[in-house]
């Protein structure tokens, strides 16, 4: 049996530069009739990007040269996502740009897209809407719950915790945002949850699983602090002579 993967694509450019994007697409989809997963059809974001998505047992390297060769002498970006949890637990970013194809990054974990991108952002530097965007797929992750024979919402839990710790890490002030701030504490237990069963299970190595602990312990300073504003002690009554 083939295994399932996920795919996500984010296109970049000029409205030209896009059209020229979905028609690919959808000619793509016309070749392709037949496969599972490749019905969705390309839709465009607020923020002006294409978007598509899908899954398939059989092989989109062939389309991915296509949208790299599409780059070629153009402003066009496109970032292609691949997620598998079948089988396997991993997904990796690539960026085709100006004709040419380089693997950003990969994760032990089928994070998607919006979180790979968020992962991006922080590399590049401090980022309070990546961070939001990864706290709530570690939020994803936990409701959707594990057991002992699978960990695959478990696992991207665990990574884009790991990927907020070493955010955290590299830009403290971070914690000094209050909307990080307390979506940082609002997952806390369920970040505490994941930690857990990450080292229950000996699903991530024991250098991942320090980083998450000095994630934790940054949370439960915010954590002494805030109960320290509200226990504020009263102000004391003027004595009388």
């Amino acid at each position: 049996m083939s295994t399932y993967v996920d795919f996500s694509y984010r296109i970049e450019g000029t409205a030209a530069d896009l059209a020229i994007a979905r028609t690919a697409i959808l000619d793509f989809q016309a070749e392709c009739q037949g496969w599972d997963g490749m019905e969705d059809v390309p839709v465009t974001a607020e923020d002006g990007s294409l978007r598509w998505s899908g899954y398939t047992t059989m092989d989109i390297e062939p389309f991915d040269r296509k949208m790299a060769n599409l780059t070629r002498g153009k402003a066009m970006r496109v970032w292609a996502y691949q997620g598998c949890t079948d089988g396997c637990c991993e997904s990796g970013l690539s960026l085709f740009e100006k004709g040419s194809f380089c693997v950003v990054d990969r994760w032990e974990a089928d994070i998607g897209i919006r979180s790979a991108l968020a992962a991006i952002e922080l590399s590049n530097g401090s980022d309070i809407n990546a961070t939001l965007i990864l706290i709530d797929r570690v939020k994803i992750g936990c409701r959707d719950g594990w057991d002992g024979d699978d960990w695959t919402h478990l696992l991207a839990a665990g990574v884009c915790t790991l990927l907020v710790a070493q955010a955290v890490n590299e830009h403290p002030e971070l914690l000094k945002s209050s909307m990080a701030a307390e979506a940082l504490m609002g997952v806390c237990e369920d970040m505490r949850d994941a930690r857990k069963a990450l080292r229950k299970f000996k699903a991530m190595d024991k250098t991942a699983i320090k980083e998450i602990d000095g994630l934790l312990a940054a949370i439960e300073g915010l954590e002494i602090g805030a109960v320290a504003k509200t226990c504020q002690p009263a102000k004391r009554l003027a004595v009388r002579i």
